[in-house]
């Protein structure tokens, strides 16, 4: 509970909101109450000119997809009678690029049954949508850059009801700050509390340029194969080696190596996921080879599972 209180006091202090989210709304704003559902029109044109692509949620389940809405409109009328404009957006933005119609009277409706489901107990049908609907649900809840209490209680025991784990919580709350400030060094700094279970996750949230960034190139060595013989050159020796996906932070040695007599390290240049490529070079007719040419790379932790560029 005291990690959790930590978290909120972090997220609490937000006070910039995503520039993407807001953008178009001060047109909307200058409407009179009276005219609402041409305000409506015009956030759903806005979502429609901004989506948020979520391919995974746009293959599931229709009921799957009600269910996400109904626990994110849940989330975001906590212990307020409506939505802020920012938030109206940011779910329509959501619906608009996983292809799901999201009118007002369906909100409502949606929360309605979401708000049933929990009072009897009964499962909610994310699939592998789960951690995504946290993370929406964090930026959702901070988009008018202070989350009221009641979200908090309602966001924790949500977590408990879909069995997330504490260290988990934690790392999205992370994720979602440094979403929120656009801050990149933030988000290169996350460790992953499981490297393959967050590969290729969250993309349709965090900046290509940002993973762009994130794959670099740390170095490399080659060594020599089997039957060939070493007449100039002592054999390259593996002193330490990281395992691929662990996570390093900045400054850490990678690979340690002697060569020649010689003790050379390769550091990670910037925190990271570890990936290596290996590439054979001189490979004979009968299966044998020469040598093999290794390349080290620090990326993402969120990165997708491809082979990084050199």
């Amino acid at each position: 509970m005291n990690s959790l209180i930590h978290l909120e006091k972090e997220l609490l202090s937000l006070s910039k909101q995503l520039e993407s989210i807001s953008k178009g709304l001060e047109y909307y704003r200058d409407f009179s109450v009276g005219d609402r559902e041409t305000r409506y029109d015009h956030i759903k044109m806005l979502a429609r000119k901004y989506p948020i692509k979520n391919v995974k949620l746009r293959a599931a389940h229709e009921s799957t997809k009600k269910a996400y809405f109904g626990l994110l409109t849940l989330l975001s009328t906590a212990a307020q009678q409506d939505h802020t404009e920012d938030q109206r957006l940011f779910l329509q933005r959501i619906a608009a690029g996983v292809g799901y119609t999201l009118d007002f009277e369906e909100w409502m409706k949606a929360r309605k049954i979401i708000e049933e489901e929990l009072g009897n107990g009964n499962r909610i049908p994310l699939e592998e949508n789960t951690y995504s609907l946290l993370l929406d649900g964090l930026l959702l809840i901070n988009l008018t850059g202070t989350a009221t209490m009641e979200a908090w209680r309602m966001l924790a025991e949500l977590s408990i009801v879909l069995n997330i784990e504490q260290r988990d919580l934690e790392m999205l709350a992370q994720l979602a700050r440094s979403i929120i400030h656009q801050n990149e060094e933030e988000f290169n700094s996350i460790k992953a509390t499981d490297p393959l279970k967050w590969r290729g996750m969250f993309t349709h949230h965090i900046p290509a340029v940002w993973m762009k960034n994130g794959r670099v190139y740390c170095g490399g060595y080659e060594e020599m194969g089997r039957n060939v013989y070493h007449f100039m050159n002592t054999p390259l020796k593996i002193i330490s080696k990281m395992q691929e996906k662990s996570f390093a932070n900045k400054g850490d040695v990678i690979v340690k190596y002697i060569e020649n007599g010689k003790e050379i390290n390769i550091l990670a240049p910037k925190a990271g996921s570890v990936s290596y490529l290996k590439e054979v070079k001189n490979r004979r007719p009968d299966g044998s080879w020469k040598k093999e040419s290794t390349k080290v790379f620090i990326k993402s932790c969120f990165d997708e599972p491809d082979t990084p560029n050199t």
